[in-house]
């Protein structure tokens, strides 16, 4: 794209800053022409979070549906950009049009292909980001995670009828509702609404788990991540852990165990193999328990880490949200 070709798409976004364009311009080009170098322009991960998220909820007034809105972006210090999800009034199939086609039924919103836009070349966050092998298995994977703590569990429907009882008397209270409080009450488990449908969170949430569950592409098992373990110092020893020596079971056919890590809570996280090859005081090799050892170099005395396992199908992470909780140890910890 030329120069004198963006300027007109500025108009095109709300800029909350006087920088950005010639970035986000950038972040344009690599995504479409150079993708092998998404990661150093995108915080990759995150966005296939969005992604996820948007989809599974039926949350088309956003990057996913129609007009690819309200979402932010945000460059941070190491120049990548982060896409942080705005504005989900209209989430759960409130807005029902994908951008091609009229407005989708109640069936067509609770059986939305979690691979919707994977050829569309108008959506390059979904099609270039899962036209990657790898980064599809990855979104794949995190919307079973979501669909399995919210859904499966029954927690989706307990927090929203939580929710739906705190704010009852201020909606009952509100002279300016659009909806009555009869329609309130009915609505998380039914269609409320005359000209515009709601459909109820209840009937839309437990087809579409069901139907997310039996997806071919989501019903194959992720590998399983357990017994996670750093080696501390051995019974009566007086010879120090000068080093974090860390061992995990990994079950259901891994091909690639990897450790995300970082020292004292600085910096951001590095990426090493982990090995179930009897070298790394893992058994036997081959006996799905995979290990590596942490060396600090200047006198670190604390770790936290991640653990991403692949399997032919799918990734699993340990800890299962790893975005928020990592694990952690300490030197002090492993000595006592």
């Amino acid at each position: 794209m030329r120069a004198t070709q963006v300027s007109c798409y500025e108009y095109n976004f709300e800029k909350i800053s006087e920088h950005g364009t010639k970035e986000l311009m950038e972040l344009a080009r690599v995504l479409n022409q150079d993708p092998d170098k998404i990661e150093k322009v995108l915080n990759v991960d995150n966005t296939l979070w969005m992604l996820a998220f948007n989809n599974i909820i039926v949350n088309l007034s956003s990057y996913t549906g129609q007009h690819s809105v309200n979402y932010y972006l945000y460059q941070d210090d190491d120049g990548r950009f982060t896409p942080i999800i705005w504005d989900l009034n209209l989430a759960f199939g409130s807005f029902k049009n994908i951008g091609a086609g009229s407005d989708l039924k109640l069936k067509a919103l609770q059986e939305l292909d979690p691979l919707l836009h994977l050829d569309n070349t108008t959506k390059p966050l979904i099609s270039k980001l899962l036209g990657d092998p790898n980064y599809k298995k990855v979104y794949l994977s995190h919307i079973r995670s979501i669909l399995q703590d919210w859904f499966i569990s029954g927690k989706f429907e307990k927090r929203a009828k939580e929710l739906q009882a705190l704010i009852r008397k201020d909606v009952n209270d509100d002279p300016n509702k659009y909806y009555t409080i009869a329609e309130f009450d009915d609505s998380v488990l039914k269609t409320v609404g005359k000209k515009s449908k709601i459909p109820g969170l209840v009937e839309l949430m437990a087809r579409r788990t069901s139907f997310l569950k039996s997806h071919p592409d989501l019903a194959v098992f992720p590998p399983d991540i357990m017994d996670v373990q750093v080696e501390g110092r051995k019974p009566l020893s007086s010879q120090k852990v000068q080093q974090f020596h860390i061992t995990s079971k990994v079950d259901k056919f891994p091909k690639r165990v990897e450790l995300f890590y970082r020292l004292d809570g600085k910096g951001g996280f590095t990426q090493v193999s982990m090995y179930d090859d009897g070298k790394f005081d893992d058994g036997t090799a081959g006996n799905n328990v995979f290990g590596v050892v942490i060396v600090p170099q200047n006198g670190e005395q604390s770790i936290e880490y991640y653990i991403v396992a692949e399997n032919p199908g799918l990734v699993s992470y340990s800890p299962a949200n790893y975005m928020w909780e990592k694990h952690k140890s300490t030197l002090e910890a492993l000595n006592k």
